[in-house]
Protein backbone atom coordinates (compact mmCIF):
# COMPACT_ATOMS: atom_id res chain seq x y z
CA UNK A 1 0.00 0.00 0.00
CA UNK A 2 2.67 2.63 0.98
CA UNK A 3 4.14 1.81 -2.97
CA UNK A 4 1.15 2.60 -4.12
CA UNK A 5 0.71 5.83 -2.45
CA UNK A 6 4.87 6.54 -3.34
CA UNK A 7 3.80 6.03 -6.27
CA UNK A 8 0.86 8.09 -7.40
CA UNK A 9 2.63 10.88 -5.29
CA UNK A 10 5.36 10.60 -7.37
CA UNK A 11 3.01 10.78 -10.92
CA UNK A 12 1.69 13.78 -9.53
CA UNK A 13 4.39 15.56 -9.06
CA UNK A 14 5.55 14.48 -12.38
CA UNK A 15 2.50 15.87 -14.12
CA UNK A 16 2.58 19.15 -12.48
CA UNK A 17 5.89 20.00 -12.66
CA UNK A 18 8.62 17.96 -14.54
CA UNK A 19 5.76 18.14 -17.61
CA UNK A 20 6.55 22.09 -17.92
CA UNK A 21 9.52 23.71 -18.38
CA UNK A 22 10.97 25.55 -14.74
CA UNK A 23 13.61 27.66 -14.33
CA UNK A 24 16.85 27.74 -12.06
CA UNK A 25 17.56 30.08 -9.43
CA UNK A 26 20.63 30.85 -11.45
CA UNK A 27 19.23 32.49 -14.41
CA UNK A 28 22.35 34.03 -15.57
CA UNK A 29 23.69 30.71 -15.60
CA UNK A 30 21.11 28.74 -17.67
CA UNK A 31 19.80 31.33 -20.20
CA UNK A 32 18.76 29.11 -22.55
CA UNK A 33 16.20 27.44 -19.94
CA UNK A 34 14.47 30.97 -20.30
CA UNK A 35 15.00 31.77 -23.87
CA UNK A 36 16.71 30.39 -27.00
CA UNK A 37 17.25 33.67 -28.33
CA UNK A 38 19.33 34.79 -25.30
CA UNK A 39 22.22 32.57 -27.08
CA UNK A 40 25.50 34.92 -28.40
CA UNK A 41 23.97 38.09 -26.78
CA UNK A 42 27.44 38.92 -25.22
CA UNK A 43 29.53 37.68 -27.69
CA UNK A 44 31.38 35.42 -25.57
CA UNK A 45 31.57 31.95 -25.74
CA UNK A 46 30.90 29.81 -22.08
CA UNK A 47 29.97 26.75 -20.80
CA UNK A 48 28.12 26.71 -17.65
CA UNK A 49 27.21 23.94 -14.73
CA UNK A 50 24.44 24.62 -12.34
CA UNK A 51 23.56 21.73 -9.14
CA UNK A 52 20.34 22.26 -7.50
CA UNK A 53 18.68 20.35 -4.55
CA UNK A 54 15.41 21.21 -3.02
CA UNK A 55 13.76 19.58 -0.75
CA UNK A 56 9.48 19.04 -1.11
CA UNK A 57 9.34 17.04 2.60
CA UNK A 58 11.04 15.72 4.92
CA UNK A 59 12.03 12.27 3.38
CA UNK A 60 11.74 13.74 -0.68
CA UNK A 61 13.62 15.76 -2.73
CA UNK A 62 14.60 16.73 -5.71
CA UNK A 63 18.20 17.09 -7.18
CA UNK A 64 18.74 18.85 -10.46
CA UNK A 65 21.96 19.27 -12.90
CA UNK A 66 21.80 21.48 -16.02
CA UNK A 67 25.03 22.16 -18.28
CA UNK A 68 24.60 25.09 -20.85
CA UNK A 69 27.48 25.54 -23.48
CA UNK A 70 27.51 28.37 -26.20
CA UNK A 71 29.75 29.38 -29.14
CA UNK A 72 28.91 32.72 -31.11
CA UNK A 73 29.99 34.20 -34.39
CA UNK A 74 29.63 31.75 -36.53
CA UNK A 75 29.83 34.21 -39.41
CA UNK A 76 32.80 36.10 -39.06
CA UNK A 77 32.55 37.95 -42.53
CA UNK A 78 28.64 39.09 -42.04
CA UNK A 79 29.67 42.77 -39.50
CA UNK A 80 25.70 43.22 -38.43
CA UNK A 81 24.61 39.31 -37.94
CA UNK A 82 25.93 37.08 -35.75
CA UNK A 83 25.13 33.58 -35.51
CA UNK A 84 25.46 31.41 -31.85
CA UNK A 85 24.87 27.75 -31.33
CA UNK A 86 23.75 26.52 -27.89
CA UNK A 87 23.63 22.70 -26.35
CA UNK A 88 21.31 22.44 -23.12
CA UNK A 89 21.57 19.49 -21.02
CA UNK A 90 19.05 18.40 -17.80
CA UNK A 91 19.31 15.47 -15.46
CA UNK A 92 16.87 15.17 -13.25
CA UNK A 93 15.88 13.10 -10.20
CA UNK A 94 13.31 12.96 -7.82
CA UNK A 95 12.15 10.66 -4.83
CA UNK A 96 14.12 9.04 -2.33
CA UNK A 97 15.13 6.63 -4.14
CA UNK A 98 15.49 8.87 -7.01
CA UNK A 99 12.46 6.78 -8.68
CA UNK A 100 11.15 9.44 -10.98
CA UNK A 101 14.45 10.71 -13.60
CA UNK A 102 13.90 12.92 -16.18
CA UNK A 103 16.95 13.53 -19.23
CA UNK A 104 17.01 16.22 -21.61
CA UNK A 105 19.25 17.26 -24.05
CA UNK A 106 18.76 20.06 -26.58
CA UNK A 107 20.08 21.98 -29.50
CA UNK A 108 19.42 26.06 -29.57
CA UNK A 109 20.38 28.48 -32.35
CA UNK A 110 20.18 32.09 -33.02
CA UNK A 111 20.88 34.80 -35.14
CA UNK A 112 22.01 38.41 -33.81
CA UNK A 113 21.31 41.56 -35.88
CA UNK A 114 23.74 43.85 -34.56
CA UNK A 115 22.11 47.56 -34.53
CA UNK A 116 22.95 51.22 -33.89
CA UNK A 117 23.89 52.15 -30.05
CA UNK A 118 24.76 49.00 -28.75
CA UNK A 119 21.16 47.62 -29.42
CA UNK A 120 21.23 43.42 -30.78
CA UNK A 121 17.70 41.60 -31.57
CA UNK A 122 18.16 37.80 -31.53
CA UNK A 123 16.28 35.42 -32.66
CA UNK A 124 15.90 32.15 -31.78
CA UNK A 125 14.82 27.99 -31.88
CA UNK A 126 15.48 25.43 -30.32
CA UNK A 127 15.01 21.60 -30.00
CA UNK A 128 15.46 19.30 -27.55
CA UNK A 129 14.37 15.62 -26.55
CA UNK A 130 13.63 14.19 -23.24
CA UNK A 131 13.61 10.72 -21.88
CA UNK A 132 11.46 10.82 -18.65
CA UNK A 133 9.98 8.09 -16.43
CA UNK A 134 9.80 5.84 -13.18
CA UNK A 135 12.27 3.75 -12.59
CA UNK A 136 11.74 1.31 -9.13
CA UNK A 137 15.08 -0.62 -9.22
CA UNK A 138 15.81 0.93 -6.04
CA UNK A 139 12.65 0.69 -4.23
CA UNK A 140 12.28 -2.38 -1.79
CA UNK A 141 9.37 -3.35 0.21
CA UNK A 142 8.99 -5.51 3.38
CA UNK A 143 8.73 -8.59 1.41
CA UNK A 144 12.47 -8.23 0.93
CA UNK A 145 13.69 -7.63 3.78
CA UNK A 146 15.53 -10.42 6.52
CA UNK A 147 16.22 -10.18 9.63
CA UNK A 148 19.47 -9.30 10.92
CA UNK A 149 20.45 -9.21 6.86
CA UNK A 150 18.26 -6.02 6.28
CA UNK A 151 17.16 -5.66 2.53
CA UNK A 152 17.81 -8.64 0.12
CA UNK A 153 16.95 -7.67 -3.77
CA UNK A 154 17.37 -10.91 -5.24
CA UNK A 155 13.57 -11.73 -3.18
CA UNK A 156 10.29 -10.77 -5.24
CA UNK A 157 9.24 -7.55 -3.85
CA UNK A 158 5.62 -9.00 -3.44
CA UNK A 159 4.31 -5.80 -5.65
CA UNK A 160 3.45 -5.86 -10.14
CA UNK A 161 5.86 -2.73 -10.30
CA UNK A 162 6.40 -2.22 -14.29
CA UNK A 163 8.85 0.68 -15.65
CA UNK A 164 7.17 3.36 -16.75
CA UNK A 165 9.26 5.43 -19.61
CA UNK A 166 8.55 8.21 -21.94
CA UNK A 167 10.69 9.68 -24.82
CA UNK A 168 9.74 12.79 -27.53
CA UNK A 169 10.64 15.80 -29.01
CA UNK A 170 10.56 19.68 -28.11
CA UNK A 171 10.18 22.80 -30.34
CA UNK A 172 11.14 26.16 -28.86
CA UNK A 173 11.22 29.73 -30.14
CA UNK A 174 12.04 33.16 -29.13
CA UNK A 175 13.24 36.99 -29.69
CA UNK A 176 15.44 39.28 -27.37
CA UNK A 177 16.40 42.78 -27.80
CA UNK A 178 19.36 44.42 -25.39
CA UNK A 179 20.84 47.87 -25.57
CA UNK A 180 24.47 47.51 -23.61
CA UNK A 181 26.47 50.73 -23.65
CA UNK A 182 29.96 51.06 -24.75
CA UNK A 183 31.85 48.78 -21.63
CA UNK A 184 29.39 45.94 -22.42
CA UNK A 185 26.99 46.97 -19.05
CA UNK A 186 23.45 46.26 -19.67
CA UNK A 187 20.95 49.22 -20.50
CA UNK A 188 18.13 47.32 -21.10
CA UNK A 189 16.75 43.94 -22.34
CA UNK A 190 13.55 42.39 -23.32
CA UNK A 191 12.55 38.98 -24.37
CA UNK A 192 9.47 36.42 -25.18
CA UNK A 193 9.84 32.96 -25.58
CA UNK A 194 7.75 29.99 -26.11
CA UNK A 195 8.24 26.32 -24.83
CA UNK A 196 7.10 23.16 -26.01
CA UNK A 197 5.42 24.64 -29.48
CA UNK A 198 5.02 21.42 -30.72
CA UNK A 199 2.64 20.41 -27.79
CA UNK A 200 4.11 16.85 -27.46
CA UNK A 201 2.36 14.03 -25.54
CA UNK A 202 2.08 14.29 -22.00
CA UNK A 203 0.65 11.38 -20.68
CA UNK A 204 1.82 7.83 -19.83
CA UNK A 205 -0.89 6.03 -21.34
CA UNK A 206 -2.62 8.17 -24.08
CA UNK A 207 -1.59 10.00 -26.83
CA UNK A 208 -4.45 12.54 -26.59
CA UNK A 209 -3.35 14.03 -23.94
CA UNK A 210 -0.56 16.69 -24.67
CA UNK A 211 1.62 19.73 -23.75
CA UNK A 212 0.33 23.26 -22.86
CA UNK A 213 3.14 25.73 -24.13
CA UNK A 214 4.77 27.61 -21.79
CA UNK A 215 5.32 31.33 -22.40
CA UNK A 216 8.05 32.98 -20.68
CA UNK A 217 8.51 37.54 -20.88
CA UNK A 218 11.50 38.74 -19.68
CA UNK A 219 12.24 42.93 -19.01
CA UNK A 220 15.07 44.49 -17.02
CA UNK A 221 16.07 48.12 -17.16
CA UNK A 222 19.05 49.89 -16.15
CA UNK A 223 18.17 52.76 -13.45
CA UNK A 224 21.72 53.70 -11.80
CA UNK A 225 25.43 53.40 -12.72
CA UNK A 226 29.05 55.28 -12.00
CA UNK A 227 32.51 53.81 -11.64
CA UNK A 228 31.86 51.07 -9.15
CA UNK A 229 28.22 49.94 -8.90
CA UNK A 230 25.34 49.54 -10.99
CA UNK A 231 21.39 48.76 -10.18
CA UNK A 232 19.60 46.53 -12.55
CA UNK A 233 15.90 45.66 -12.16
CA UNK A 234 14.78 42.50 -13.62
CA UNK A 235 11.05 40.87 -13.94
CA UNK A 236 10.26 36.89 -15.03
CA UNK A 237 6.57 36.23 -16.02
CA UNK A 238 5.72 32.68 -16.82
CA UNK A 239 2.84 31.72 -18.06
CA UNK A 240 2.00 27.63 -17.35
CA UNK A 241 -0.80 25.52 -17.09
CA UNK A 242 -1.35 26.57 -13.65
CA UNK A 243 -1.23 29.93 -14.47
CA UNK A 244 1.03 33.00 -14.02
CA UNK A 245 4.54 32.82 -12.52
CA UNK A 246 6.30 36.22 -11.50
CA UNK A 247 9.25 36.41 -10.68
CA UNK A 248 10.57 40.32 -9.60
CA UNK A 249 14.19 41.03 -8.31
CA UNK A 250 17.11 43.50 -8.65
CA UNK A 251 20.98 43.03 -9.71
CA UNK A 252 23.34 45.47 -7.50
CA UNK A 253 26.59 44.81 -9.00
CA UNK A 254 29.74 46.37 -7.48
CA UNK A 255 33.04 46.56 -9.69
CA UNK A 256 36.21 46.45 -8.97
CA UNK A 257 38.40 46.57 -12.14
CA UNK A 258 37.72 45.16 -15.21
CA UNK A 259 38.15 41.49 -14.17
CA UNK A 260 36.18 41.38 -11.11
CA UNK A 261 32.93 42.41 -9.33
CA UNK A 262 30.53 40.84 -7.16
CA UNK A 263 27.01 40.80 -7.83
CA UNK A 264 23.84 40.49 -5.29
CA UNK A 265 21.14 39.45 -7.16
CA UNK A 266 17.66 38.54 -4.59
CA UNK A 267 14.06 37.86 -6.56
CA UNK A 268 10.98 37.32 -5.04
CA UNK A 269 8.34 34.53 -6.55
CA UNK A 270 5.52 36.59 -5.41
CA UNK A 271 3.34 34.84 -3.32
CA UNK A 272 6.04 31.55 -2.83
CA UNK A 273 9.90 32.17 -2.12
CA UNK A 274 12.51 34.81 -1.30
CA UNK A 275 15.61 33.60 -3.67
CA UNK A 276 18.94 35.16 -2.35
CA UNK A 277 21.61 35.09 -4.94
CA UNK A 278 25.05 36.24 -5.51
CA UNK A 279 27.50 36.24 -8.16
CA UNK A 280 31.78 36.44 -8.67
CA UNK A 281 33.48 36.87 -11.86
CA UNK A 282 37.33 36.72 -11.28
CA UNK A 283 39.02 36.83 -15.08
CA UNK A 284 36.81 34.42 -17.17
CA UNK A 285 35.38 32.66 -14.43
CA UNK A 286 32.54 33.40 -12.93
CA UNK A 287 30.87 31.55 -9.33
CA UNK A 288 27.07 31.50 -7.69
CA UNK A 289 25.09 30.47 -5.34
CA UNK A 290 21.36 30.47 -4.37
CA UNK A 291 19.12 29.95 -1.73
CA UNK A 292 15.21 29.40 -2.02
CA UNK A 293 13.71 30.78 1.04
CA UNK A 294 9.95 29.57 1.63
CA UNK A 295 8.00 32.78 2.68
CA UNK A 296 4.52 31.54 1.89
CA UNK A 297 2.42 29.23 3.37
CA UNK A 298 1.61 28.40 0.03
CA UNK A 299 4.89 27.14 -0.84
CA UNK A 300 4.34 24.28 0.67
CA UNK A 301 6.28 21.96 -2.30
CA UNK A 302 9.48 23.47 -1.38
CA UNK A 303 11.17 23.25 1.86
CA UNK A 304 14.36 25.39 0.81
CA UNK A 305 16.68 24.57 -1.95
CA UNK A 306 20.02 25.83 -2.93
CA UNK A 307 22.25 25.74 -6.20
CA UNK A 308 25.67 26.19 -6.98
CA UNK A 309 26.93 27.17 -10.61
CA UNK A 310 30.06 28.08 -12.31
CA UNK A 311 30.92 29.30 -15.57
CA UNK A 312 33.71 30.14 -18.14
CA UNK A 313 33.44 32.49 -20.63
CA UNK A 314 36.20 33.07 -23.19
CA UNK A 315 36.42 35.86 -26.21
CA UNK A 316 36.23 34.91 -29.47
CA UNK A 317 38.95 35.62 -31.67
CA UNK A 318 37.47 37.85 -34.51
CA UNK A 319 38.26 36.34 -38.26
CA UNK A 320 38.19 38.79 -40.63
CA UNK A 321 38.18 38.91 -44.13
CA UNK A 322 41.54 39.89 -45.68
CA UNK A 323 41.57 42.54 -48.50
CA UNK A 324 43.49 42.77 -51.08
CA UNK A 325 45.59 46.54 -50.97
CA UNK A 326 47.86 48.13 -53.72
CA UNK A 327 51.33 47.92 -53.32
CA UNK A 328 52.76 50.58 -50.91
CA UNK A 329 55.91 51.02 -48.40
CA UNK A 330 55.93 53.24 -45.08
CA UNK A 331 59.63 54.12 -43.84
CA UNK A 332 60.59 53.59 -40.62
CA UNK A 333 58.98 56.18 -37.98
CA UNK A 334 61.90 58.67 -37.05
CA UNK A 335 59.70 60.34 -34.57
CA UNK A 336 60.60 64.26 -33.45
CA UNK A 337 58.92 63.65 -30.62
CA UNK A 338 57.69 60.10 -29.03
CA UNK A 339 56.41 58.57 -25.68
CA UNK A 340 58.80 55.69 -25.06
CA UNK A 341 57.39 54.18 -21.92
CA UNK A 342 54.13 53.93 -20.37
CA UNK A 343 53.04 55.93 -17.73
CA UNK A 344 51.15 55.80 -14.75
CA UNK A 345 47.57 56.35 -15.81
CA UNK A 346 44.79 56.70 -12.86
CA UNK A 347 41.72 54.49 -13.44
CA UNK A 348 38.85 56.80 -14.76
CA UNK A 349 35.24 56.75 -13.69
CA UNK A 350 33.44 54.25 -15.76
CA UNK A 351 30.42 56.44 -17.14
CA UNK A 352 29.18 56.09 -20.27
CA UNK A 353 31.39 57.60 -23.89
CA UNK A 354 29.22 60.15 -25.27
CA UNK A 355 28.89 60.19 -29.36
CA UNK A 356 31.47 62.69 -30.34
CA UNK A 357 29.93 64.74 -33.46
CA UNK A 358 31.98 64.48 -36.69
CA UNK A 359 32.98 68.23 -37.17
CA UNK A 360 34.44 68.15 -41.08
CA UNK A 361 33.67 65.17 -43.39
CA UNK A 362 37.26 64.64 -43.88
CA UNK A 363 37.08 62.93 -39.95
CA UNK A 364 34.81 60.38 -41.25
CA UNK A 365 36.61 56.58 -40.99
CA UNK A 366 38.23 55.97 -44.73
CA UNK A 367 39.19 53.05 -46.21
CA UNK A 368 42.65 51.77 -45.37
CA UNK A 369 45.08 53.23 -47.93
CA UNK A 370 47.01 56.49 -47.47
CA UNK A 371 46.93 57.13 -51.28
CA UNK A 372 49.49 57.14 -54.30
CA UNK A 373 53.11 56.75 -53.76
CA UNK A 374 54.95 55.94 -50.90
CA UNK A 375 54.39 57.05 -47.81
CA UNK A 376 57.38 58.42 -45.11
CA UNK A 377 56.25 58.93 -41.72
CA UNK A 378 58.17 62.11 -40.34
CA UNK A 379 56.96 61.82 -36.68
CA UNK A 380 55.13 59.98 -34.11
CA UNK A 381 53.11 60.20 -30.93
CA UNK A 382 51.57 57.92 -28.87
CA UNK A 383 49.23 58.59 -26.56
CA UNK A 384 47.76 56.53 -23.57
CA UNK A 385 44.06 56.28 -22.29
CA UNK A 386 42.78 54.26 -18.89
CA UNK A 387 40.65 51.17 -18.82
CA UNK A 388 37.17 51.84 -20.76
CA UNK A 389 37.95 55.49 -21.11
CA UNK A 390 38.61 58.26 -24.03
CA UNK A 391 39.41 61.30 -21.58
CA UNK A 392 42.32 62.89 -22.51
CA UNK A 393 44.99 63.53 -19.61
CA UNK A 394 46.58 66.39 -19.15
CA UNK A 395 50.23 65.18 -19.95
CA UNK A 396 49.05 63.80 -22.90
CA UNK A 397 47.06 67.25 -24.21
CA UNK A 398 50.58 68.85 -23.56
CA UNK A 399 52.44 66.05 -25.81
CA UNK A 400 49.50 67.67 -28.46
CA UNK A 401 50.15 70.99 -28.14
CA UNK A 402 53.68 70.65 -28.91
CA UNK A 403 53.06 68.95 -31.65
CA UNK A 404 51.00 71.52 -33.18
CA UNK A 405 53.30 73.81 -32.41
CA UNK A 406 56.05 72.04 -34.70
CA UNK A 407 53.71 71.47 -37.43
CA UNK A 408 52.89 75.46 -37.59
CA UNK A 409 56.76 76.19 -37.25
CA UNK A 410 57.92 73.86 -39.81
CA UNK A 411 55.17 75.18 -42.30
CA UNK A 412 55.24 71.64 -44.00
CA UNK A 413 51.67 70.20 -45.19
CA UNK A 414 51.29 66.37 -43.45
CA UNK A 415 48.60 64.31 -43.51
CA UNK A 416 47.63 63.45 -40.06
CA UNK A 417 46.96 59.62 -39.67
CA UNK A 418 45.04 58.92 -36.23
CA UNK A 419 44.72 55.13 -35.08
CA UNK A 420 42.26 54.36 -32.05
CA UNK A 421 43.47 50.89 -30.08
CA UNK A 422 41.97 49.08 -27.52
CA UNK A 423 43.14 45.79 -25.56
CA UNK A 424 41.36 42.60 -26.07
CA UNK A 425 38.69 43.40 -22.77
CA UNK A 426 35.13 43.32 -24.26
CA UNK A 427 33.07 42.58 -27.05
CA UNK A 428 34.83 42.91 -30.56
CA UNK A 429 32.46 45.41 -31.68
CA UNK A 430 32.43 47.50 -28.96
CA UNK A 431 36.26 47.77 -28.78
CA UNK A 432 35.90 48.75 -32.20
CA UNK A 433 33.14 51.85 -31.58
CA UNK A 434 35.69 52.73 -28.56
CA UNK A 435 38.90 52.53 -30.46
CA UNK A 436 37.23 55.57 -33.20
CA UNK A 437 35.72 57.35 -30.33
CA UNK A 438 39.18 57.75 -28.59
CA UNK A 439 40.80 58.68 -32.15
CA UNK A 440 38.07 61.34 -32.69
CA UNK A 441 38.79 62.65 -29.41
CA UNK A 442 42.44 63.34 -30.64
CA UNK A 443 41.09 64.68 -34.06
CA UNK A 444 38.79 67.36 -32.60
CA UNK A 445 41.91 68.19 -30.71
CA UNK A 446 43.55 69.19 -33.63
CA UNK A 447 40.75 70.69 -35.56
CA UNK A 448 40.25 73.46 -32.32
CA UNK A 449 43.90 74.13 -32.48
CA UNK A 450 43.62 75.13 -36.10
CA UNK A 451 44.50 72.10 -38.35
CA UNK A 452 42.56 71.50 -41.30
CA UNK A 453 40.13 68.58 -41.54
CA UNK A 454 41.23 67.75 -44.74
CA UNK A 455 44.91 66.70 -43.65
CA UNK A 456 43.07 64.35 -40.65
CA UNK A 457 42.56 61.00 -41.30
CA UNK A 458 40.87 58.44 -38.39
CA UNK A 459 40.72 54.97 -38.32
CA UNK A 460 39.46 52.80 -35.19
CA UNK A 461 41.25 49.61 -35.02
CA UNK A 462 39.84 48.01 -32.13
CA UNK A 463 41.92 45.38 -30.29
CA UNK A 464 42.99 43.75 -33.97
CA UNK A 465 46.73 45.39 -33.45
CA UNK A 466 47.93 44.40 -30.14
CA UNK A 467 51.64 45.79 -29.29
CA UNK A 468 51.57 43.69 -26.20
CA UNK A 469 50.19 40.39 -24.52
CA UNK A 470 46.90 41.19 -23.09
CA UNK A 471 47.45 38.60 -20.67
CA UNK A 472 48.39 41.34 -18.35
CA UNK A 473 47.57 44.71 -17.09
CA UNK A 474 50.60 46.67 -18.17
CA UNK A 475 50.33 45.02 -21.46
CA UNK A 476 46.41 45.77 -22.08
CA UNK A 477 47.63 49.24 -20.80
CA UNK A 478 50.53 49.49 -24.01
CA UNK A 479 47.03 48.46 -26.15
CA UNK A 480 44.85 51.24 -24.62
CA UNK A 481 46.69 54.12 -27.45
CA UNK A 482 45.94 56.33 -29.77
CA UNK A 483 49.03 56.63 -32.24
CA UNK A 484 48.87 60.07 -34.40
CA UNK A 485 51.46 59.88 -37.48
CA UNK A 486 52.85 62.53 -39.67
CA UNK A 487 53.00 61.56 -42.77
CA UNK A 488 54.42 62.65 -46.42
CA UNK A 489 54.45 61.85 -49.92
Amino acid sequence: MRLVLITALLFTFSIYTNAQQFNFSLIDFTEQRVNPAWLGMDGFWGASLVQRQQNRAADFRISSTSFQAVYPQLFPFWERIKGALGVNLLNDVSGQTNTFKVQEAGLNYSLRIIGAKGQSLGLGVGVSNQNRGFDYAGVTTNMQYVTGRGFDLSIGSGENLISTKQNFNRVNAGIFWQQVNDFGRKLGHFGFSVFDINRPVDSFYSDAVKFDPTYMLTAGLSIYENRDWSVYPELLIVHQVGGFIYNAGVSTTYTFDAEQSLAFKPRYLIGKDLILAAEFRKNHFVFGVAYDVPVSANAINNQGAIEFGIKYIGKVKERRRKKRRGARSIAPAVPNRAVTSVPAIEQAPMTTIQQLPIKAKGLKPVPDKFGKGAAVVESELTIYFATNQTKLLTNFRQELEALVEDISLEGKKYLIVVEGHTDSTGPYDLNQRLSLKRAQIIANFLLEAGISPDLIKVYGRGESLPLSENSSAAGRAINRRVEVRLVTY
